[in-house]
This record gives C-alpha cells, structure tokens and sequence, in this order.
C-alpha cells in the first residue's frame, strides 16, 4: 500500500491505518528499537507505542516520508525509554554508540536551547550527509541513526569491522571540522 494512502487514513483517521502501517513498517520499527534495546519486548512495547504516538500526531502532520517519520518516533521513545533505564542501572549497551557521536556534535538536549540554532545543525547534518560518499554516508546512517552494531554494519556492506570503524572515525572527523567551520562548538 502507498504511504500517500496510509497517510490519508490517519487524516480521515480510519483505524485501519496502524493496522496497514504495522503491515508495512512493523519490521522496520521494531529493528530500530532492538538496536537501541536490545530486548524484544520493549522493542515490542515501542512499536505499539510508535503507532499511538503517529496516531495523535496525523493529522496535524503531514509526513513527507512515512517511513523515515516512524523510525524517527520508534528512535526517540527507544532513546527515552533507554534513559529511563539508564536512570535506573546506570550503564548501556549504546553508551559506546553515544561516546562514539559525542565528540562530533553539539548536545542536542541542553546546548541547542534556541530552536533556529537546532534547524540549522538539522540543515548543515542533511547537507552534510548530502556530500558523503554513498558508502560512507550508508555506513553512519546505518550506525548513527539506525543504531546497528558495527558488526552488523560490516556484514551488511561486506566490510571488515576495521575498515568499518576506520570509515566512520573519518566521517565523524570531517562532520566535526564541517560544524566548527560552520560555527559549531562540539
């Protein structure tokens, strides 16, 4: 089914939305929260809760990618159900995922108080990642975004781990020189 389609039964909000949604994307949501969680039912719980939270939020919005706007909801409540873990032991299977993008980028919970300043880090990181090489800009979607461990990341572009974490210390090298030219403090 067309995304254009889905999309206009949550405006008209016809349930069978999550239903057609959960059909086509269900997957791709709950890969994207095990990569955070690592636990299947809390990716499970984020899933349904991915579908109530595009619920509530279709309409007023109106997604230009479908696909890209639920993984984005599934990432953010897996990053804040993960913080409330954190909260609780302190330590994670993605605290190396962070450390590693720490470095490079401004923090986006505190530093980025003005919400121009964050519409022009979302600006210069699309056009960023508009410059990259295909594999390369692959590679840190697929990390940076996707949360997929590296391993995983080099099986599925057929490189070693090496390689894999010699590219990506690259891009964020050259993502931290393209903030600081643009005025950026990481």
């Amino acid at each position: 089914m067309e995304d254009e389609f889905i999309i206009g039964l949550y405006w008209s909000r016809n349930e069978s939305a999550i239903e057609e949604t959960a059909k086509k994307y269900g997957s791709c949501i709950r890969a994207v929260a095990l990569n955070i969680l690592r636990n299947n039912e809390d990716s499970e719980e984020i899933e349904n809760d991915t579908y109530v939270r595009t619920w509530n939020s279709i309409p007023p919005s109106r997604p230009r990618v479908l696909k890209y706007y639920l993984t984005r909801i599934a990432r953010n409540l897996s990053f804040d159900r993960l913080d409330y873990f954190s909260a609780k032991k302190r330590e994670s299977d993605v605290s190396v995922l962070l450390d590693e993008f720490q470095e490079c980028i401004p923090d986006p919970r505190g530093s980025s108080e003005d919400m121009l300043e964050k519409k022009q880090l979302t600006e210069i990181l699309n056009g960023f990642l508009g410059e990259l090489e295909p594999l390369d800009c692959c590679l840190f979607i697929s990390r940076y975004y996707y949360a997929i461990p590296l391993r995983e990341v080099a099986g599925k572009y057929g490189l070693s781990l090496g390689k894999v974490k010699y590219l990506l210390l690259k891009t964020r090298d050259k993502l931290r020189d393209k903030l600081t030219e643009e005025g950026f403090d990481t």
